[in-house]
C-alpha cells in the first residue's frame, strides 16, 4: 500500500511518548535495513530489545527525534539523548 518501507521493524514518525519493551525483531531472510526508524519524534524510550540485523546495518536510524533512550538492546550500550538531529546506532 505505502510502497517499500524503511525499516525491517518499526517505522515511527511524527509521533510521541512512545514506549516499547520485550521486543524482538527477527528476519526471516536477509534484510539490509534497520530494524528501527524514527523520524520526527518527541520522546522514545525502548526498553530490552533484541534485533537481528546484517552486518554493518545500524539496528537503529534517528532523524529528529527529541527525548531518546534506550536501555537493555542487545549488542548497544545503553544510551541517552534530549535531541538528535541525525544519527545511526
Amino acid at each position: 500500500m505505502f510502497g517499500p518501507m524503511p525499516s525491517q521493524g518499526f517505522f515511527i514518525r511524527h509521533a510521541r511518548n512512545v514506549e516499547l519493551s520485550d521486543v524482538r525483531i527477527t528476519a526471516l531472510a536477509a534484510d539490509e535495513r534497520p530494524s528501527f526508524v524514527l523520524e520526527d519524534v518527541e520522546g522514545a524510550d525502548l526498553f530490552h530489545v533484541t534485533t537481528q540485523e546484517a552486518p554493518d546495518t545500524p539496528k537503529f536510524v534517528l532523524r529528529n527525534v527529541h527525548g531518546f533512550q534506550l536501555a537493555h538492546v542487545k549488542g548497544l550500550k545503553d544510551f541517552q539523548a534530549d535531541h538528535i538531529d541525525q544519527k545511526k546506532l
